[in-house]
């Protein structure tokens, strides 16, 4: 399919419905899990913490959470991204991962990183974005997760 005609912004107060939306995608049977809740959510958007991809509608495709490494001042993670389902393989997420690289740089971050449960099979394409896997995998209330990372100093 055609990279469709998308722009990426900061997401405003409005959009927390959409971006709730979008979020379920990520909903995983898991005892804990929060990355689809408005409680969780809202909070990271008045923080300035998400971006959403804008089609040429202005509707929300993508969502991304972006923030700051709690314990690694020269880090930035990808805390979520997320298509909405009825526009995957449009290069929504791709547009959003090097949103992030650049958001990334601009804030003299060194490495970005992100996590994804292996549910989520996406492992090749954070791999295809320029990241790398790490070992060991993570284990977050007994399910595990890829973790990436991705040196920003190759990044052109």
């Amino acid at each position: 399919m055609a990279q469709a005609e998308t722009r990426i912004r900061r997401a405003y107060k409005r959009d927390i419905s959409e971006i709730c939306r979008i979020a379920q995608v990520l909903r995983l049977p898991i005892r804990g899990f929060y990355w689809h809740e408005r409680a969780v959510i809202a909070p990271a958007v008045r923080c300035g913490q998400f971006f959403v991809a804008i089609d040429s509608n202005d509707e929300v495709v993508g969502i991304l959470w972006l923030r700051a490494h709690s314990r690694n001042s020269f880090a930035m993670v990808i805390e979520s991204l997320a298509v909405a389902p009825e526009r995957k393989g449009q290069g929504i997420g791709t547009a959003l991962v090097e949103f992030a690289k650049r958001i990334a740089k601009g804030s003299r971050k060194v490495t970005l990183a992100v996590n994804s449960f292996w549910q989520y099979g996406v492992k090749d394409f954070y791999l295809k974005q320029g990241f790398h896997l790490l070992e060991p995998v993570g284990v977050w209330n007994g399910h595990k997760y890829h973790r990436f990372i991705m040196s920003l100093s190759a990044v052109s």
